[in-house]
Formats: structure tokens, sequence, C-alpha cells
């Protein structure tokens, strides 16, 4: 299959290595200036096993089927025999994993926030095809060195939602408690909590994190550690509040992130589209996608109490609330006067009027762009009428 470390005269073999069952070939493509792919095959000895040929063959399907920016490239795939005697899936992947950047620094928070939007742009499309992902760990997300490029790699775990079965065993470390148990049924939130205990830990930091899972971390051996990990996620054991680490977090994007990895399927979101809206109404303002670096704006450094600045939203959506309900007001009022054919008291300027209508009517259209979540804040009609009569 192999011609001076050439396949099909096409891919110039730079690196193999194996992951369970399969093996993992990067390669330059030559008939692609050189660009660096990764062909993934199913390793000799499993071969003759048709459970093994079928989920192989159904991950390249998926594959192909597959748009989102945040899932890997699928560049093409081969039959059995065509460029190696398995079946052939090539993808281009980034250069690195969230491994490689958790490892290096710690992650700030906007960029943690935005790493976690493209991943559940991604697992959103695995859903929507019908498909549950199951292995979301930074082993399996691909990036860049800036975090400008968050792409799924692994789809090798991924399950159809009609099954209530997975392919492989769950990852210990980020598995959601009912991956473990026959008695309960997987679904669209079993994902959400592999992304959640994820984000918990970019925010909180390494060495927090490390001190908090201290009895599970220090354990010698990876066996040893999977079993304490399985143990916690079907406890009763909750993560400690993230108030506790950052204290300036908006409250409601701390419920968020919790709801995320409830221990109760039933608590959680039902979609990531759900977690994204309120993420993105919650969430952390400023930061740039162009950094990762592990510095916050101020100079706050991750632990408990840091000082991590997350916008309070809900006071621009009760202003909002207070600025549409003073325009109503202030409407009627004019109407009123209006068709009493009397002279207004106030005289109101018609550029200030126009100024404050465009105002509330911009600030509606931001409010519907932005979404509203299951738990999003909604301002009573009796607080936006105070607020508006106030302003």
């Amino acid at each position: 299959d192999m011609n001076a470390n050439t396949l099909a005269g096409r891919y110039e073999v730079l690196k193999q290595s194996e992951d369970r069952f399969v093996n993992k070939t990067v390669v330059s493509d030559l008939k692609a200036h050189g660009k660096r792919r990764t062909i993934l095959s199913i390793s000799d000895e499993y071969l003759s096993n048709p459970n093994i040929v079928t989920w192989f063959n159904n991950q390249s399907e998926l594959f192909s089927r597959i748009s989102s920016d945040h899932v890997v490239d699928f560049i093409d795939g081969h039959a059995a025999g065509e460029i190696m005697k398995s079946p052939t899936l090539v993808i281009e992947e980034p250069g690195s994993t969230l491994v490689d950047l958790m490892e290096k620094i710690e992650i700030q928070a906007s960029t943690a926030q935005e790493i976690v939007a493209k991943v559940l742009s991604g697992v959103n499309e695995i859903h929507e095809l019908g498909y549950l992902h199951l292995d979301i760990r930074p082993e399996t997300i691909g990036d860049n060195s800036t975090a400008s490029e968050v792409k799924l790699l692994s789809l090798g775990n991924c399950t159809s939602m009609d099954s209530g079965t997975m392919s492989l065993s769950p990852n210990a470390k980020y598995g959601a408690p009912e991956c473990y148990s026959p008695n309960l049924k997987m679904a669209k939130n079993t994902d959400i909590y592999s992304i959640g205990f994820l984000l918990y830990e970019m925010l909180i930091g390494k060495q927090a994190f490390s001190e908090q899972f201290s009895s599970i971390l220090s354990e010698k051996t990876e066996q040893e550690r999977d079993s304490k990990w399985i143990n916690w996620h079907v406890s009763d054991r909750q993560a400690l509040p993230l108030s506790e680490y950052q204290s300036d977090i908006d409250s409601k994007l701390a419920e968020s992130i919790h709801k995320m990895m409830d221990k109760d399927s039933a608590n959680r979101y039902s979609s990531a589209a759900l977690v994204t809206n309120d993420i993105n109404i919650h969430g952390f303002r400023g930061g740039s996608s162009s950094t990762a670096t592990g510095e916050y704006p101020g100079g706050g450094k991750r632990g408990r109490k840091s000082t991590n600045r997350f916008g309070d939203r809900s006071k621009l959506l009760k202003i909002v609330g207070g600025v549409v309900a003073g325009v109503l007001c202030l409407g009627v009022l004019v109407s009123f006067l209006i068709f009493r054919n009397t002279e207004p008291e106030i005289q109101i300027d018609p550029d200030e009027l126009n100024a404050l209508v465009d105002t509330a009517e911009t600030q509606q259209r931001v409010v519907k762009k932005l979404g509203w979540g299951e738990d999003a804040e909604v301002v009573s009609a009796d607080e936006s009428y105070a607020l508006g009569v106030e302003a």
C-alpha cells in the first residue's frame, strides 16, 4: 500500500499514530500544494471485524454530510483497496488541539467563551443531523495558536439519537452521568454536560481545578483516575460555585454554566442553541479572539475571588424596557393632546423625539437579534412602565 512513503502517488507520509482501532496518518497532499491532511483508516487487526468496519463507514458518511465551519473539514473518502487495505477518510485538521492551548497558558475568559460558542455550533449541526457526539474533550477539539479557529476533530463516538447506545466507551473526565447508566436516556444535553464541564474547567483555571479535584487527579494511573471521575459524575457531588473563583462573574452566566453541567439531565438545557443564546446575553464582554492570554483585563489573576469582568447585561435590558415604555407614554400623551385640538403644555423638539424613537427601535432590534434563552430575564410590564415614567 505504501510506495516510497507515498500513498496513491498523492499523499506523502509524514507521521503515523494509532488511537483505539483507528490509524492516523499525517500526510502532505502533493496535489494541494503540500497541505497537511490526516488519513483515518482501520487498524489491520480489526479489518476482519464487521462491526468495526460498519462503524467506520458510518463515521465517513456522517463526515461527508457536515458543513459546519466548526467541525473538521472532510476532504475525501476512499473505499477499501483504493489507497490502503482499509477504507479511508481524508480530513484537514487544525495544527493543534485544545490540550496544547490549556497546557501552555491560562485561557482568558472571553477566549474560553468563544471556544465554547464554536464547539456548540459544531455540536448543534451534529444534533440536527440526528446524532449525539458523546466524546467532547480537549483532545477532540482542534484549534490554532490563537483559538480563532476551533473545530471538532473526532466523530468516532457519534451515535444516532434513536439508538440509545454508545459505539465506544465514554470519556471518563467529561462524561455525563447518563453515559454510565443503562436506565438513563442519552440526549442532546448529554453533550451539553461535557461542554459545560469543560467551560467550567477553563474559567476557574488549572491551579484551582487541580485543587478542587485533587483526590482524583492525584491518582497515579489513568485507570484509577477514570474510575474516580466516573464515580464523581454519577454521585450527588457538585462542582463548587463559579462565584467562589470569579467574584465579578454575572450571576446569570454562572447559573447558565452550572445548568449546563447539572447532574440531573432534566434540569439542563435541551439544546445547544439555547445555551448559545444565554451565554451571548449574559457572557463576558470585551476581549478578542486574536489572543488567548492568561491575563485578565485589568491584570486580574485566576483563582478564588479573582476579578474577571463579566458584563451585567440585565441592566441593559431594563434600560431598553424603560426607554421603550417612555417612548410609548410620550406617544400617548402627544396623541391625546393633538386629538383634543388644544395647544400642548410642553413643546417637544421633533429632532429629540425622532432620536429617542430611533434609539428605542435600534435597541429593540439588538435585543431581538440576541435572542432569548429559557431563563432570560424579562422586565415586567409594571417595572417597564415605572422606568419609562421615571425617564
